[in-house]
């Protein structure tokens, strides 16, 4: 893998159900997080092969314990995160509106933002 944006189209990723059931643009940006983690894992293992580093990496952990993994939304276009009642609400897709009957979820504004 040369770049991130190959991770995105790499059909065993692009076509699994995970990423088909959430709204592109959060898989996308989901998807370049974890192939810049890893980009960054390698660099840090080249340097502990070469002696360079007092630490040997640890490969990042996805889907650990509760199964659970961050997912990113941007903070621009149709699915960005928007601000109803005091909450913050995220789209879910349709998809996931298809499955289970949801569109969107709602959590409560965090306190400490202005």
């Amino acid at each position: 893998m040369n770049g991130k944006l190959e991770l995105i189209y790499e059909p065993s990723v692009s076509k699994s159900t995970i990423a088909q059931s959430l709204p592109s643009t959060p898989m996308q940006q989901t998807l370049m997080s974890v192939a810049e983690a890893f980009k960054y894992f390698k660099e840090l293992r080249d340097l502990h092969l070469k002696g360079k580093l007092h630490f040997r990496p640890r490969q990042p952990n996805y889907l650990k314990g509760s199964k659970l993994f961050k997912v990113t939304y941007p903070n621009t276009g149709a699915q960005r995160p928007m601000l109803v009642d005091g909450k913050l609400r995220f789209s879910l897709g349709l998809t996931i509106r298809r499955w289970f009957g949801i569109c969107e979820f709602f959590l409560p504004m965090p306190s400490n933002i202005e």
